[in-house]
Formats: C-alpha cells, structure tokens, sequence
C-alpha cells in the first residue's frame, strides 16, 4: 500500500467516525413528578434522574412548581427506570412521555462568580448562618451555586443553602477530598446589559 491509498483510507475512516458521531440520536422526554415543595426536593430529583444510565445530566430540567421535568437520554429511557429512582422517597413520577424535543434550553451562568468563599467543616454549626445567607441571596436571583465538599457532607452542606427555598436553585455539587468547603455563587448570564 502507498502512501495515497493510507491517506484515502484513514480520511474515510475519519469521515465515517465523525459523521456516527454526529448522528448519534438523543431522546427527549418530559414528564412530571409529585411530592417536591423546595429547592432541596428539586436537587434530589434532578440527582437521582442524572443518575440514570443513558441520561445526558446536564439537560435535566426540574420545575419546583410545576413539577414538569425534562431531559435528554443518549438511548431509550423507559418509565419505570425513572419511577424506581424514586423508591423510598417522597417523590412520585406521575407520568414520563417521549417528546420530539425538550421545551427548555439550559441556563447559562455567568463564568466568573459573584464570590467564592473557603470554610472549614470542622465547625459546621458555626457556618450553617453563613450557608443560609448565601442560600438567600441565591434564591434572590437565578442561580448556580458551585459546592466542593466531602461527598459525605453533602446533604448536610445543601440543607442549610436550599433546604425550605421556594426558588429553584441550581446546584453542582463536586467531590472534594479535604475537610473544607468552597462555595462559589454564579448568576445567570445577562443579555443586552439586563439581568434575567
């Protein structure tokens, strides 16, 4: 084989390889869930429905009011996958439809943080204050509050922050290995100088 031949075939195999990728198929579904009464609750959907193999995270949308929920899955996602999530929780999955497409699109934040803030956990009691004010002033805007954390304190971290608020607010919540936390707080991106 000479070189030519090489090249002819390792561009077809290219054009085949990107082309599969970018036909790949995404399901969209919408659906709605019973028993959410705060941001909290919908953390715990949102988590539990990201959870699922196939679903694509970060295009799960959960509304606390309404309780409608959407996602994209990179292959066929059937009801009871998503109702057994649920199990031994107060959450209910009323009902799961697949869609054309999903309504929403994601939020953009902005890239740069309102703040970041660093605690010790050794003294969580003393910072609970402090996670309830930046819990405020989060549900005070759209928001995205970036946590790195113990994955063992998750829970505890976030009931101060979301726990009770009647405004969804996002949450990404990543693994950290010290004994610390780190808060950073981003707002939605705004178009033509406006907040949204």
């Amino acid at each position: 084989m000479n070189k030519k031949n090489i090249a002819f075939i390792l561009s077809a195999f290219i054009a085949l390889f990107f082309s599969e990728q970018s036909f790949a198929k995404e399901y969209a579904y919408q659906g709605q869930v019973k028993g959410m009464v705060c941001s909290f609750c919908v953390y715990n959907v949102t988590k539990k429905i990201g959870l699922i193999p196939g679903v694509i995270k970060p295009t799960v949308s959960v509304n606390l009011k309404s309780g409608h929920i959407e996602f994209l899955a990179t292959m066929p996602i059937e009801k009871q996958q998503v109702a057994s999530v649920f199990k031994e929780t107060g959450f209910k999955l009323i009902k799961l439809n697949r869609t054309e497409h999903i309504n929403s699109s994601p939020l953009k934040f902005n890239t740069q943080p309102q703040f970041t803030i660093q605690f010790s956990l050794k003294k969580m009691d003393e910072i609970e204050p402090v996670l309830d004010a930046i819990g405020k002033l989060a549900e005070a805007h759209t928001s995205l509050l970036s946590v790195k954390a113990p994955l063992s304190k998750e829970m505890e971290i976030l009931q101060p922050l979301i726990g009770g608020r009647q405004k969804e607010i996002k949450i990404n919540y990543l693994p950290g290995d010290k004994n610390e936390i780190e808060v950073k707080l981003f707002y939605l991106q705004t178009i033509s100088g406006k907040k949204s």
